[in-house]
């Protein structure tokens, strides 16, 4: 009886394992036979065959299925072309880290050694070129925003940098791209402890003469009962930097500020001056813009273009000294990137 119930236990356990696999493991989007998905049967199948032969079994699965290919229920395959400088056979074994978003160490692989001449495919080991190529071709851009908890802010930011590459590529537009970074940095600090998880306000100002309207004088439509046919018009050309100003622009948060001159509180001190300004209590900053009576510390980086404030990264936080040299850092490399890969 008791070996009827251990036996009835094993098929179970083994079709439940079955149908997680098929349907809700994290490699499920990637193409690939579904009895390799299934079950490590059927590699054994293979290799019981003599050494090479699993090898050339995965030949024929990129021929069907592409150049990524699952081949076990925890590995995939990546193959790419044979003409390629320095190429080995090599397989993402562990699939923890994948799901987990942080970026892939060497020792994540594992080198199975066996003919080179027989099966041509490679991994490069240029590890953040591998994570964008699966975001691009593998991921809906929803999972880019995720980040593991547990990890430190230098790999929370480190991970939201390649992000961003992957997500801008191919676009330069600043509104499409500001508008995923601000979702990215939200749940970035989302993801970290306090005081970082306590940031209330992640987005972008932009400097007015940036958006598309008003990127030369136009007219306003006529208001209603106002003398006269024309409208207002509306000019960017400035006499002076004193008279920039910031418009509002993508974001994650409550409702904010639509307009802040150079020079003005937290955000015009650091476009006028092009600098990154770090405020520990945005109470005792002079002339301080209270968009958010609940905000208690502050980072702004500018984005320069020539050496011009053309944007600002504004971060708020409703902890004191909610922000550090490390926010400073890796801000700045944001602030970089952004400044070269949109059109501004």
């Amino acid at each position: 009886m008791l070996a009827w119930f251990l036996f009835g236990s094993a098929v179970a356990y083994n079709l439940v394992m079955i149908i997680y696999r098929l349907h809700f493991h994290s490699l499920g989007r990637f193409p690939g036979p579904r009895l390799a998905a299934a079950t490590g049967l059927y590699e054994i199948y293979f290799s019981a065959w003599g050494p090479g032969f699993f090898e050339n079994e995965i030949d024929q699965m990129h021929q069907k299925y592409g150049p990524v290919v699952r081949i076990t229920p925890d590995e995939v395959h990546v193959q790419e072309p044979s003409g390629s400088v320095n190429y080995a056979d090599r397989w993402i074994k562990d699939t923890r880290a994948l799901e987990s978003g942080r970026p892939l160490q060497h020792t994540h692989f594992q080198i199975r050694k066996r003919s080179m001449s027989r099966v041509r495919s490679l991994i490069r080991v240029e590890v953040n070129q591998i994570i964008r190529g699966l975001i691009e071709k593998h991921q809906p851009h929803a999972d880019s925003s995720y980040f593991a908890p547990g990890l430190t802010k230098a790999d929370v930011y480190t991970q939201l940098l390649d992000q961003t590459q992957g997500l801008l590529d191919g676009q330069r537009n600043w509104v499409s791209n500001l508008s995923n970074v601000a979702s990215l940095l939200w749940h970035a600090y989302a993801s970290l402890p306090a005081p970082s998880s306590s940031v209330n306000w992640a987005g972008f100002y932009i400097r007015d003469d940036k958006f598309p309207a008003l990127a030369s004088p136009v007219s306003s439509p006529p208001l209603p009962g106002a003398p006269g046919s024309g409208g207002v018009t509306i000019s960017t050309t400035y006499s002076s930097s004193e008279n920039q100003i910031l418009l509002l622009g993508p974001f994650m948060g409550k409702p904010a500020c639509q307009e802040i001159r150079f020079g003005r509180g937290v955000c015009g001190t650091a476009a006028a001056k092009g600098e990154t300004v770090v405020v520990p209590d945005v109470l005792e900053f002079p002339g301080h813009i209270a968009c958010d009576a609940e905000s208690r510390s502050e980072i702004v980086v500018p984005i320069l273009v020539r050496g011009e404030t053309v944007a600002i990264i504004d971060i708020d936080c409703t902890e004191p000294s909610g922000f550090d040299d490390e926010d400073k850092k890796y801000l700045e490399q944001l602030a970089t990137f952004l400044g070269d890969n949109c059109d501004w």
